[in-house]
C-alpha cells in the first residue's frame, strides 16, 4: 500500500485512491493496510486545500472498518479523523470524536492544536481530563494485577 499513498504525497489523488480502492479486500482477515492508505490519502487531500474530499475519504475509510468488524481498526480511523478535524479547525467535532473512542493520543494531539490557535484554557481541560481517564485506567490494570 505504499504506492497510493506516495501518489498521494506527489498530488495524484484520484490514482491513489483508485489503487487503494482496487488493493481493498486483499487481505482476507483486516484490511488494515487499505485504512491506513486511506486515511493517509484523505490527510495528504487536506494538505493540498480538498478538505470536503478529504472528508469523504476518512468516511470511506470508516466504512470499511465498521463492516471489518473489528473495533481496533475502527478506532484507528476515528482518531486519525478526530485530529484530522482539529487541525482545521472543527475542534468540537474532533474532541466528541475522540472521546467516543477514548483515545487519549488524538485528544493530547488535539490539546496541542488547540493551544497553538490560542485557546488554551480548553486545551488545559482537556489535558486535566485525559490525565484522569489514564489514571483510572493503571488503577484498574493494578487491581486486576493484584487480583490475579
Amino acid at each position: 500500500m505504499i504506492l497510493p499513498i506516495s501518489l498521494a504525497k506527489v498530488g495524484y489523488f484520484e490514482k491513489a485512491l483508485e489503487i487503494a480502492k482496487e488493493a481493498k479486500g486483499y487481505s482476507k482477515s483486516r484490511d488494515f493496510p487499505t485504512l491506513f492508505a486511506f486515511i493517509q490519502i484523505a490527510k495528504e487531500l487536506g494538505d493540498a486545500g480538498y478538505y470536503d474530499k478529504a472528508i469523504k475519504v476518512f468516511e470511506e475509510a470508516l466504512d470499511i472498518a465498521t463492516k471489518s468488524g473489528v473495533p481496533m481498526d475502527l478506532d484507528f480511523v476515528m482518531g486519525h479523523m478526530a485530529v484530522f478535524l482539529a487541525k482545521f479547525g472543527h475542534f468540537e467535532r474532533a474532541i466528541k470524536m475522540a472521546k467516543e473512542i477514548q483515545d487519549d493520543g488524538a485528544l493530547s494531539r488535539i490539546a496541542v492544536l488547540l493551544a497553538k490557535t490560542g485557546h488554551l484554557e480548553k486545551a488545559l481541560e482537556i489535558i486535566k481530563n485525559s490525565t484522569k481517564n489514564i489514571e483510572n485506567t493503571q488503577e484498574k490494570q493494578r487491581a486486576i494485577t493484584l487480583k490475579l
